[in-house]
């Protein structure tokens, strides 16, 4: 860790290449390839907190300037662009929009929803839905 930290990453890029060393250490442990002791070691390394490591804090990624995103959308396709239009109109993650069927639309008493089941806190038991307004339906 204290080699990344002196290349100049930040504490979230150590942590990340950590797990990814960890991975392949796994890995290799799994194939006898490598004394699972090594791997013990690396486990043992506790990740980089933010605010108390000499590591630098990244900038906070920002949100798309609104006029950005409307200059875009003659240039994609047109099947991305309706993926913008509807996260921009339901509030979803492009993750969720690309996994989205019509099937999971559900349209009830003029109200169109979909309970997604895989989403980005699914494993803390969060429900997640997305509703449809008029103009999201054109899509």
């Amino acid at each position: 860790m204290e080699w990344f930290v002196k290349k100049g990453l930040s504490w979230k890029e150590c942590n990340a290449r950590m797990r990814i060393a960890r991975g392949i250490f796994r890995w290799g442990v799994a194939r006898e390839l490598v004394p699972p002791t090594v791997l013990q070691g690396l486990q043992a390394v506790s990740g980089l907190k933010r605010g108390r490591t000499q590591a630098p804090e990244t900038e906070p990624i920002k949100p798309a300037k609104f006029i950005h995103i409307e200059w875009s959308l003659p240039h994609l396709l047109s099947v991305v662009a309706d993926a913008v239009e509807v996260l921009l109109l339901t509030g979803a993650r492009f993750s969720e929009v690309l996994r989205l069927k019509v099937q999971d639309i559900i349209m009830e008493d003029n109200i169109w929803h979909s309970r997604l089941n895989e989403h980005q806190t699914a494993n803390r038991g969060k429900e997640r839905n997305l509703y449809y307004g008029p103009q999201a339906r054109r899509f």
